[in-house]
């Protein structure tokens, strides 16, 4: 009993004291229970990846890899495919608006970026924002090895594009303002119609809660852009809900 209370009193003086004291990693937990087919690709899934998109924004943007090559070998990782929909009404955006798409979720890939370390990593993919500009279409990766999934060109280094934290079973993701620019498959449209701009996600933040059983997911996204080419800013505002539609186990 006196070595418990030795213990309870030891970890509250640490605390107090500001000493971090280690926690039990909970970063796969999202991913307990589920079952994963491995596979190199999201094959059957071809609405998440927009070829056409990523060649809009070469052509458009003169998009290049422009970052350090870290590591060429691939990795596995868990992932969690997401059917979600983003509410944008009411919310300050340029044109109200409702889109839908598809957020995958994966397991942490490293990376030597001074930001932290990620629990988890995100791909937001809703619309094409570079060839079929709409009003609420965004994609959004958080590491920049996850290029790879969309064009096999990019995606050889591991740069890390936010800070993230973790409360509960909300995952917060805060852009890293210093690497922003370096995101250039990224982007959202604020307006409709063929000569909208793109505007590249360079601060700001979103949430994804997951729900019971990792079935579930909703949470919010709350970032500002600039223009690749016309100077100027745009918001993006929404709040989104989804369901789970697929796991696998990605190699690449």
């Amino acid at each position: 009993m006196r070595l418990c209370i030795f213990y309870i009193l030891s970890y509250l003086l640490l605390a107090v004291n500001g000493v971090v004291v280690p926690q039990t990693s909970q970063d796969e937990d999202i991913f307990s229970g589920l079952s994963f087919n491995e596979t190199s690709s999201l094959e059957g899934l071809e609405d998440i990846l927009h070829a056409r998109d990523i060649e809009a924004l070469r052509r458009r943007y003169s998009t290049t890899e422009g970052s350090d090559q870290l590591e060429k070998r691939a990795i596995t990782v868990n992932a969690l495919i997401y059917r979600v929909t983003i509410d944008g009404r009411n919310q300050g955006n340029w044109q109200n608006w409702i889109v839908s798409g598809n957020i995958v979720v994966t397991s942490p890939i490293s990376t030597t970026t001074k930001n932290g370390r990620n629990l988890l990593d995100f791909f937001i993919s809703v619309g094409s924002p570079a060839a079929s500009p709409v009003a609420g279409s965004i994609r959004y990766f958080t590491n920049r090895y996850l290029y790879t999934l969309a064009n096999g060109r990019f995606g050889q280094s591991r740069l890390d594009y936010v800070y993230q934290t973790r409360s509960g079973s909300t995952y917060t993701n805060t852009i890293d303002t210093r690497y922003a620019a370096a995101n250039q498959l990224s982007g959202f449209n604020a307006r409709s119609g063929l000569l909208a701009n793109v505007y590249l996600p360079d601060v700001g933040s979103w949430t994804f809660t997951v729900g019971s059983g990792s079935k579930t997911c909703r949470g919010q996204i709350r970032v500002d852009g600039r223009g690749f080419i016309e100077p100027g800013r745009a918001p993006y505002r929404g709040r989104y809900s989804g369901t789970l539609i697929s796991t696998r186990k990605l190699t690449f």
